[in-house]
């Protein structure tokens, strides 16, 4: 079925097909549904592509006071059940730069959040500045890490004369309303031989094709790309790329059935996600989605909370311990997904779109 929407991002049309749609306004980062009560909360969402150039987009598009809600819930960006997990991330993206250049420099993390990144960066040389909206992960960073972050919109930051060798946005390109106006942006504040990197979900990963509309999609993303729109959108913002991989197949490890949707804690989920969508659509009461609210159980690690003190050298402490205990388990994984993991990259089957890319 195609529909009339906004004009697409990339190449301006304005013909769209629907892949999904949603009955529902689902946050599965934050595993809850968006209240009536917020301003410009539309009944129902729509997954469209774009008829000419393939792009994901969400439909209808979120206001900006409802993309702000979203950003500034204190849950959202900032799991504190997964800080080991996003010290081990940071680590893999750092080697993902590294393969194009090992030379530190000057280092602008857009999305900081609680500055893992920022903190592996600084070991490895680089002197970074973090910036990211949500105050209390800006906090974390700077207690525990040590790093300069500051709080606030990249988009509407002004950085003077600064220049950077490095760029990074982990995760943020999705979330962006015009993605090319800030990849211009990006590309100015960069050094004649600087780099930009960052990683975006695939859609075209073989965990989004298996999973479908439950691979993901929600309001939390408006746009989602494929290594064909990915190319297309840094060639149009005038960015070369030097590396493109599809990282997080890994089929032969917890991750990857997690992200197929084979464990036993993601039927569980998803079971409950179902559970939870009928209820709230035939509910008398409008708080009946409440009643049932299954979760994914977590592994058990110290917890920050920003009513509790945190001795931040402690905390940092045994994140680094974890990290380096990662360091020689992950070689194990890494040999026995590398078979898989090169089928997956030649066909960018991976379930991420990992970039490092440059000025023309």
């Amino acid at each position: 079925m195609e529909v009339k929407a906004h004009s697409c991002v990339l190449c301006g049309s304005q013909a769209f097909r629907v892949r999904y749609k949603f009955d529902h306004f689902y946050i599965p980062s934050m595993g809850e549904w968006l209240r009536e009560d917020l301003p410009d909360v539309p009944p129902e969402a729509f997954l469209i592509e774009c008829c000419h150039c393939r792009l994901l987009s969400l439909y209808p598009l979120p206001t900006r006071d409802l993309i702000e809600k979203i950003h500034n819930d204190p849950h959202y960006g900032f799991d504190r059940g997964d800080e080991v997990g996003s010290m081990r991330y940071a680590a893999d993206v750092m080697e993902t730069v590294h393969k194009v250049r090992r030379r530190a420099g000057r280092l602008l993390d857009i999305g900081c959040a609680k500055g893992m990144f920022l903190a592996v960066a600084r070991h490895h040389g680089w002197e970074g500045i973090g910036v990211d909206f949500n105050p209390d992960a800006v906090s974390y960073a700077r207690d525990v890490f040590g790093v300069h972050a500051m709080v606030g919109n990249a988009e509407d930051m002004a950085f003077g004369d600064d220049r950077f060798d490095l760029i990074t946005m982990w995760d943020v390109i999705e979330h962006l309303p015009e993605p090319l106006r800030f990849l211009s942006k990006l590309k100015n504040l960069l050094k004649p031989d600087g780099l930009l990197a960052f990683e975006t979900p695939n859609a075209a990963s073989l965990y989004a094709r298996l999973r479908r509309k439950y691979w993901g999609y929600g309001p939390h993303h408006l746009y989602y790309y494929s290594p064909d729109t990915i190319k297309c959108l840094l060639d149009k913002a005038g960015l070369r790329i030097h590396l493109l991989e599809t990282p997080n197949f890994n089929v032969l490890s917890r991750e990857g059935l997690f992200r197929s949707g084979l464990t036993r804690d993601m039927w569980v989920n998803s079971l409950g996600q179902r559970l939870r969508v009928f209820l709230y659509q035939h509910r008398k009461q409008p708080d009946i989605r409440h009643l049932l609210h299954l979760r994914q159980r977590r592994k058990k690690i110290p917890e920050h909370s920003f009513q509790r003190r945190v001795d931040p050298a402690a905390r940092r402490r045994v994140l680094e311990a974890e990290l380096g205990s990662y360091a020689q388990r992950r070689s194990v994984l890494k040999t026995a997904n590398a078979p898989l993991n090169a089928l997956a990259q030649r066909w960018s089957l991976g379930d991420q779109l990992r970039v490092v890319c440059g000025p023309v």
